[in-house]
């Protein structure tokens, strides 16, 4: 999807910022996670989004407010058509609403340009995507470098990266390229990539959707584990048994939120793992065996 254009003029010379739109700080364990007050990471007040399709206008998001607070691990469920795509694109800041305001970490993108967006984005929100999205013919521990690359960083790169897939259980395949591991491998080094900015959201979309069940237990019990040190976790999915290892659930349907289950409070530790009773276990493994957690 495009981001919208902005009004500024491609021509024009961008005035330095007297300050970073995002302040950068080192990888943080479990302790500086937990340590964060307690903010919404997500605040969005009656955002509405609708899709100009020439004689139709298609009102995918009505007057929605959500609130997340840091350190909870939240899904968002919905059918086909619910809105929760549309949803996941303005809280991910690929993409703008109609009308309505989003705070993200106490910043509002409501006037940021695609410039402002993208910096955004790159330190404050780590993306992981059903289809895992890594550079092919690269290998894991590049991979998971590139969101520090896109942010300048330079001496500790490597070192954080290799951290990251230690953290998920990929430090014995550091220079394995995509092709050379399965689809749960594949999702851990997505999701090291996600986490090695630190970013203040783990916003993943989908992200058990191409895996089977004992892959999608192995990664749903990472995302636990990032949000025991504190991490806000959401989950964009339309598995109820994906949904039952969160601390809340947030129903969508025709643009609207029409059910908000608080299971858990935020502060607790999330649910206890249990067997995945969806589709996931009539799916083939993909690639290579699957790595022992």
């Amino acid at each position: 999807m495009h981001l919208p254009r902005r009004a500024r003029a491609e021509s024009r010379v961008r005035v330095p910022r007297p300050r970073t739109l995002v302040e950068r700080h080192p990888a943080a364990g479990p302790s500086r996670a937990a340590s964060r007050p307690r903010r919404p990471v997500i605040d969005v007040h009656g955002v509405s989004k609708i899709f100009d399709l020439g004689q139709i206008k298609v009102r995918a998001l009505q007057n929605l407010s959500l609130r997340i607070e840091t350190g909870d691990l939240v899904a968002i469920m919905g059918s086909s058509g619910s809105g929760k795509s549309t949803l996941m694109n303005i809280l991910g800041c690929l993409d703008v609403p109609t009308g309505g305001r989003y705070l993200i970490d106490g910043v509002d993108v409501s006037e940021m340009d695609e410039d402002d967006l993208a910096d955004l984005r790159n330190r404050k929100i780590g993306f992981v995507f059903q289809s895992f999205n890594l550079v092919p013919r690269t290998s894991a521990l590049v991979n998971v470098e590139l969101p520090l690359a896109y942010a300048g960083l330079r001496g500790e790169r490597r070192r954080r990266a290799e951290r990251a897939l230690a953290s998920v259980g990929m430090a014995h395949r550091l220079n394995h390229q995509p092709s050379e591991l399965s689809g749960g491998q594949q999702q851990r080094v997505a999701v090291a990539r996600a986490i090695v900015t630190n970013p203040a959201l783990i916003l993943a979309d989908e992200p058990t959707g191409n895996l089977d069940s004992h892959a999608t237990e192995d990664v749903l019990k990472i995302f636990a584990a990032l949000n025991q040190e504190g991490r806000t976790v959401v989950l964009i999915t339309h598995e109820p048994d994906v949904a039952e290892q969160t601390k809340r659930v947030v129903r969508l349907s025709d643009g609207e939120i029409v059910e908000d289950t608080r299971r858990l409070a935020v502060e607790d530790p999330p649910p206890a793992m249990h067997s995945m009773k969806s589709a996931h276990g009539q799916r083939a493994h993909v690639g290579a065996a699957e790595a022992q957690p």
